[in-house]
C-alpha cells in the first residue's frame, strides 16, 4: 500500500504507508485504488513533457529521466542506505 496527502497548501507526497495509515482519512473512508499510470501512459506526450519539464522549486517528479534511476534504486533498496539490493543482479541503469 501507499499512502498520498498533501504537506501544506501545494505540495503532495506519495510514500509507503505504514502502520498509521490504517485509520483511513478520505471522506470515503475506505481505501481508494485507482489506475496506475506509467511514463508512456498520459493521454498525450505533450501532456507528460509539460509535466516533465516544469519548474516546481526544490520539489521534483520521481519519474522524470533525471531522477528516475535514483528513485527506482531507493525502492529496491530496503535499507535506506544503499547496502542491501532487493533484486540481486538487476541493473537500473541497463536499458535494452
Amino acid at each position: 500500500k501507499v499512502a498520498y496527502h498533501k504537506d501544506g497548501g501545494s505540495t503532495h507526497c506519495i510514500r509507503f504507508a505504514n502502520e498509521k495509515d490504517s485509520e483511513i482519512e478520505n471522506h470515503e473512508g475506505v481505501w481508494f485504488i485507482g489506475p496506475l499510470v506509467g511514463y508512456n501512459g498520459f493521454r498525450t506526450p505533450e501532456l507528460r513533457e509539460k509535466l516533465m519539464t516544469h519548474d516546481f522549486g526544490s520539489e521534483s517528479v520521481g519519474i522524470k529521466d533525471s531522477r528516475y534511476k535514483v528513485n527506482f534504486d531507493r525502492t529496491r533498496d530496503d535499507s535506506n542506505d544503499g547496502s542491501h539490493n532487493m533484486v540481486e543482479g538487476f541493473d537500473s541503469g541497463y536499458d535494452q
